[in-house]
């Protein structure tokens, strides 16, 4: 089953990546600390974790750091063929 995440959902992560907290988030793109919660709730659900460290070691490895231009690589081994990015 193939799972997509929406431009704002990888906004939201890319955010949660970088170590932002909620309200950090919720300032940069200019939407409710309520809905970043929500955003995060249907990401943890869509990448099968239930926290903010577990899904970052889930997405990073798909992400590269817009800062550096690296590719994130983690010691966990996770099946990434079902997201779509």
């Amino acid at each position: 089953m193939k799972m997509e995440l929406t431009h704002r959902e990888r906004q939201i992560m890319e955010l949660l990546c970088d170590g932002k907290t909620h309200h950090q988030i919720a300032l940069d793109l200019k939407i409710s600390p309520k809905t970043v919660e929500s955003y995060l709730t249907r990401l943890y659900r869509k990448l099968g974790v239930h926290n903010r460290s577990s899904a970052v070691a889930v997405y990073a490895p798909l992400w590269t750091c817009s800062i550096c231009g690296n590719l994130y690589r983690w010691k966990y081994h996770y099946d990434f063929r079902d997201v779509i990015l």
